[in-house]
Formats: structure tokens, C-alpha cells, sequence
């Protein structure tokens, strides 16, 4: 210990009288932390192509949704770092459907009870795939409970209210309204005003109110109808 002790302080002294020393130790840790963030943009990137390369009807989704829940999480005033790994967990919040068969990803009729269930394990497998990677562990409880409803009758665990991540319930929000403003392989988009309707009556339902509302008053500022398909990843 007294050794450790006189080492540290050895190491002090050097770097109080080599300024120069210091200089380039910083920008030596800043290179690294650079090269760290740039390549697990690059991963996150890569698990977002991957998912929606199975199915053209849910191109961009993923950008969209994460563009519309920093919006969300901006307009509630959330810290920068908080926002942040918001936006990530939103790019790869569907990276388990790599898990489910794709003659149910491109169903274009209602899903049979097994099918149904089958898709409902995607939060739990894409939890799986990011448990591994050390950097991505703080996004897996927003990927993981992203179909949670507010009423507690959302999967997989049935969470309800406040239990629910707040990460969570914004991305629902989110994803739920790039869903009925997207074109499916089950059906067409829906109008604008049709779907804001639908995320009112959900309100406190199945979407969070606070949530809800952050949209609704983006929506009423105009801040939806700027192009969502024009996607610019951020760091």
C-alpha cells in the first residue's frame, strides 16, 4: 500500500512539472474515447440495418423512431446523456426480431395466437443480443420493456405506470406513432389527424400521459410534419 502510495504521488510530481506530458495524455485519451463512441455508432448502426433489411415496409423505422423520442425526451427536458441513450436504445429497440421467423415479420393477415406469442419474445431475445456487449448494458432495460403498456397489460412483464423506464415510455410513444404514420405489409398508413386521435384515446391507457401530452403539444407546434425519412445518426 505505501508503495502504491508513493507511486501515485512520484506520478504527480512528474505530471506537475511536464505540462507538455499532460497535454498529450489528454489528447490521447480523447482519441481514445473518440475511436470507443465512433465504433459503437458503427455497431449500433450495423444491428439497425440488420433488423430492417428483413422487411422493406419498416425501412428507416428505427432512425424514425429514435429522431421522434429525442423530440419527446427534449421537449420533457431530460439531461443530454439521458437523451442520448434514449436514442440508442431507440436504434436497436427491435434488434430481437432478428430472432422471429420472417413468414411472421410479413404477415399480411392477423397473427394466430402462436405467432403472436412468438413475436411477443423480441424485446426478451434483442435483450439477449446487447446483454454481451458491456457498452450497450444501460440500453437494454429501455429495449427490453418497450412494449410495456401503461395499464400493465403490455408484455413482457406487465409493468405498469411509473414501473415502467421512462426510456420505455417514450420509445412506446414513439414507435407507436411511426407505426400507424408508416406503410405495413398489413395495412396503409393512416392519416395524421386519425392517428393523433388514436394516441389521445390511448392516453393514460396504454401511452403515458406526461409522454403523451410532450407529443401531442410537438405536434401542435407543427414539430411532426418536418420529414422524419431524412435521418442523421447522432453521437
Amino acid at each position: 500500500m505505501g508503495y502504491l502510495v508513493r507511486s501515485t504521488t512520484l506520478r504527480q510530481v512528474v505530471l506537475q512539472n511536464n505540462p507538455e506530458k499532460v497535454e498529450v495524455m489528454k489528447l490521447n485519451i480523447a482519441g481514445f474515447h473518440s475511436l470507443v463512441v465512433n465504433k459503437t455508432v458503427e455497431v449500433l448502426s450495423a444491428f439497425a440495418n440488420a433488423i430492417e433489411s428483413r422487411d422493406e415496409y419498416t425501412r428507416l423505422h428505427s432512425g424514425k423512431v429514435a429522431e421522434l423520442s429525442l423530440r419527446i425526451a427534449q421537449h420533457l427536458g431530460l439531461p443530454e446523456r439521458q437523451i442520448r441513450s434514449l436514442y440508442w436504445s431507440s436504434i436497436v429497440h427491435d434488434v430481437g426480431k432478428i430472432g422471429v421467423p420472417e413468414y411472421i415479420l410479413l404477415k399480411t393477415t392477423a397473427l394466430t395466437n402462436d405467432e403472436f406469442a412468438r413475436m411477443k419474445e423480441h424485446p426478451r431475445i434483442g435483450a439477449r443480443i446487447l446483454e454481451p456487449i458491456s457498452s450497450f448494458k444501460s440500453l437494454i432495460p429501455t429495449v427490453y420493456h418497450h412494449h410495456e403498456r401503461y395499464d400493465g397489460k403490455g408484455y413482457p412483464d406487465g409493468l405498469s405506470g411509473n414501473a415502467i423506464p421512462l426510456h420505455s415510455r417514450i420509445l412506446a410513444v414513439a414507435d407507436s406513432y411511426d407505426a400507424m404514420t408508416s406503410d405495413r405489409c398489413y395495412r396503409t398508413r393512416l392519416p395524421h389527424y386519425q392517428v393523433m386521435e388514436e394516441i389521445r384515446i390511448n392516453r393514460g391507457i396504454q401511452l403515458d400521459p406526461d409522454v403523451t401530452d410532450a407529443l401531442l403539444s410537438i405536434s401542435k407546434n407543427g414539430g411532426l410534419q418536418s420529414d422524419l425519412d431524412s435521418i442523421e445518426y447522432i453521437i
